[in-house]
């Protein structure tokens, strides 16, 4: 699986995003940006190709599962918005897989580093993978943007209500147990 062509590109395609690794999770690679899993490789559940799996949002699952058998519910996470993208070799689209890895990169990875890889498409998209393997220069790098401070709002001192006056409490007595009436005789 490491050494065949289509994983190795897949693979530079998704270590070309900033601050990614890839760990042997359940018996197969994923890729990880810090320690949170975006992508996984496998074999398609029919045997007949490969596949990766992506987290997107629930509306762009549904919509790609019901349009394109390429696209099925991931199995475990499927629930959360993770769809499996079957992959047959020679007819892959690699503009389509980079967005789907960087639509994915996004969702995972935290407003900090999605904001590294700017606005456009992964740089690796159609590059050989032996090319790809370093990340991307830090001029291709979109600094992320903090929002400005805002001034505290000046606070208007509490006017003082009255105390509030308790009515006085009231003894509570329990009464006297009444004295049984003595029975009479038949």
């Amino acid at each position: 699986m490491a050494d065949h062509p289509t994983y190795r590109r897949f693979r530079a395609l998704c270590l070309a995003l900033p601050e990614t690794q890839v760990t042997m999770t359940w018996g197969a690679p994923h890729l990880r940006v810090g320690d949170k899993i975006f992508t996984g490789w496998s074999r398609w559940p029919d045997d007949d190709g490969w596949s990766f799996n992506v987290k997107l949002d629930k509306d762009q699952q549904a919509a790609l599962v019901a349009s394109d058998p390429r696209f099925a519910v991931a199995p475990y996470v499927g629930k959360h918005g993770w769809v499996a993208v079957a992959i047959k070799d020679g007819s892959e689209d690699w503009t389509e897989i980079a967005a789907l890895v960087e639509e994915g990169y996004r969702n995972i990875a935290g407003p900090r580093r999605a904001a590294l890889i700017g606005a456009g498409p992964a740089t690796a998209v159609n590059a050989p993978a032996k090319e790809v393997a370093a990340k991307r220069p830090a001029a291709n790098r979109v600094a992320a943007k903090k929002p400005a401070a805002k001034k505290p709002a000046a606070k208007k001192p509490a006017a003082k209500k009255p105390a509030k006056q308790l009515a006085p409490r009231k003894s509570v007595t329990k009464p006297a147990p009444r004295a049984a009436a003595p029975r009479a005789r038949r």
